[in-house]
C-alpha cells in the first residue's frame, strides 16, 4: 500500500518532486560552499596572524623602581634579568593557553670574536617540552 502511494505520488506530481529534489540539491550545495568558505577564511587568517610574529611578549618580573604619573604606572623594560628556563613551560599554563601555540624564548649578549665584539642571540628552534601531562614542539620555525 505505501509503495503504491509513493509509485502514484512521483509519477503524477513530477513537477512539484523535480522542483523539491532541485531545492534540496541547491540547498545542500549552498550550505557546503559557505562551510567552505568559512574554514578557508579562518584558515588564511590564521595564516595571516601568524605571519605577524609574536603577540605577547613575556618579560622578567624585575625589582626596578616603580613610578606612578597620574593614574600610569610606568616601568622600565626588564635589563639584565631573565627568566628562568625551568618557568618557560608555565606559559601554556595562563588564562588563553589553548591559544598559545608556540613560543620560543631569545637570550642576547655580546661576544668577542676575531678582536670585535659581536652580538649573539639564542633560541629553541625545534624542542620538546612537557607541561603537566601535555607534550609540544616549540620555538622558531621558518
Amino acid at each position: 500500500m505505501f509503495l503504491r502511494l509513493l509509485y502514484q505520488s512521483f509519477h503524477r506530481q513530477q513537477r512539484r518532486k523535480l522542483l523539491a529534489a532541485l531545492a534540496v540539491t541547491i540547498g545542500v550545495a549552498v550550505a557546503t560552499a559557505m562551510i567552505a568558505i568559512a574554514v578557508d577564511v579562518g584558515d588564511k587568517i590564521n595564516r595571516e596572524l601568524r605571519s605577524y610574529g609574536a603577540n605577547i611578549v613575556v618579560y622578567p618580573e624585575d625589582a626596578a623602581l616603580d613610578v606612578r604619573i597620574d593614574d600610569q604606572e610606568i616601568k622600565p623594560a626588564a635589563v639584565g634579568s631573565y627568566l628562568k628556563e625551568s618557568d618557560l613551560p608555565n606559559i601554556k599554563g595562563v588564562f588563553w593557553g589553548h591559544n598559545i601555540l608556540t613560543f620560543a624564548p631569545f637570550l642576547e649578549t655580546t661576544a668577542l670574536v676575531d678582536g670585535r665584539q659581536v652580538r649573539v642571540i639564542g633560541t629553541y628552534f625545534d624542542k620538546r617540552i612537557r607541561f603537566g601531562t601535555e607534550d609540544f614542539n616549540t620555538g622558531v620555525r621558518r
